[in-house]
């Protein structure tokens, strides 16, 4: 199961979500619809109190999402009391199978531990 972009475009700068929203912050209005639009886009912006659990699972080699986006997503979680478990994927790349993985964790017995853990009914 993959969800949407948490944030930024290429791994190589500095192109989060929050970074364009703190940018287009200094240089438009909080009123500008540019504004609004970057901040209503990133997930960061869209943690609350009351966060369900989340499992986070990235490669710290991918080049399309930083891997400092999940780190980001993991800190913004904690801060509002949300259970957050990042699972860093040692050289893996974009993609659900993270490509170019040196010596992964297993990911796939670790994503039915969690499901198990905070969906099946005792």
């Amino acid at each position: 199961m993959r969800y949407g972009v948490t944030q930024g475009v290429r791994a190589g700068r500095d192109t989060s979500f929050k970074m364009r929203v703190e940018v287009a912050g200094k240089l438009l209005p909080s009123t500008s619809v540019e504004y609004k639009t970057y901040r209503e886009a990133s997930p960061l912006y869209q943690v609350s109190k009351g966060a369900p659990p989340f499992l986070l699972m990235h490669g710290d080699a991918d080049q399309l999402v930083a891997f400092k986006n999940s780190e980001a997503m993991e800190q913004a979680l904690k801060e509002v009391g949300a259970e957050v478990s990042l699972l860093r994927i040692p050289g893996g790349g974009h993609g659900a199978d993270f490509p170019g993985a040196k010596n992964p964790p297993d990911y796939l017995t670790e994503m039915v531990r969690w499901f198990d853990r905070h969906l099946r009914k005792n």
